[in-house]
């Protein structure tokens, strides 16, 4: 299958648009424009969750005594920086976890909130619970009760954000459906810039393919109950009650 470029993703959208005919190139001025247009709508996406299709297991060191650390992009110059995403607001909230001698015990979320109401938030142990401020650009996240050990990492599943393009000549490496959405979406995000209305087979297939990716990203939730929530036994009529 032959690579696919930006440009060749461009040129597809301004002729769905119908301001360039089949075998012309844009001018350099309008190719810049539109990779300029595109590289937005791509960092719009990255804030939906279910646009983005990896996920990687990132480790970040824990200094026994600190409970408290910083965390953003690479360069954001906090403690704990990451590659893979744009913002804190790509976060699991689910998927934290401390690892100590190759096994990992998962911790329990929290909302701001709720940690503030952990009583004894300095007592030392191992870990448990953590919460996210979800600040921008950089975040901070803590940990419950303060690490007493030496050997503990803290582990995120991280969703990385859809990277952008640099030139007209990159090619891209995204999994099936994502030439689509970007085509049939880019040319909804021109079509106001060229003064013209896109067609509503441009329209149903921008939405069409963006619900595909969204299905085939979204991941089963399973219903979970606290345990001391659920009656334990069977109900007998005769004394109104649960009997075990």
């Amino acid at each position: 299958m032959a690579s696919v470029t930006v440009l060749d993703l461009l040129k597809r959208s301004l002729r769905l648009l119908g301001v360039l005919s089949q075998g012309e190139t844009p001018q350099a001025n309008e190719s810049d424009e539109a990779l300029k247009a595109l590289n937005s709508m791509i960092e719009s996406w990255n804030n939906e969750k279910l646009m983005l299709y990896m996920l990687t297991n990132t480790m970040y060191t824990i200094t026994t005594g600190v409970s408290s650390y910083t965390y953003g992009p690479a360069g954001s110059g906090a403690t704990w920086e990451s590659t893979d995403v744009t913002r804190p607001l790509i976060l699991d909230k689910c998927s934290a976890f401390i690892r100590q001698s190759g096994t990992d015990s998962n911790l329990e979320y929290y909302s701001n909130s709720r940690f503030q109401e952990i009583a004894g938030k300095s007592d030392a142990g191992y870990p448990c619970k953590w919460t996210c401020d979800f600040n921008y650009p950089i975040a901070t996240i803590r940990i419950f009760p303060v690490p007493n050990e030496t050997d503990l990492t803290f582990g995120l599943t991280e969703q990385s954000a859809l990277t952008k393009f640099n030139t007209i000549s990159d090619t891209l490496v995204l999994p099936n459906g994502y030439e689509q959405a970007l085509t049939h979406n880019l040319a909804i995000e021109l079509a106001p810039e060229y003064g013209v209305e896109p067609s509503a087979i441009v329209m149903d297939r921008a939405n069409t393919s963006k619900f595909l990716i969204k299905r085939v990203n979204s991941v089963d939730v399973l219903l979970d109950c606290d345990n001391a929530l659920i009656r334990q036994g069977s109900y007998d009529i005769n004394s109104d009650s649960y009997v075990r």
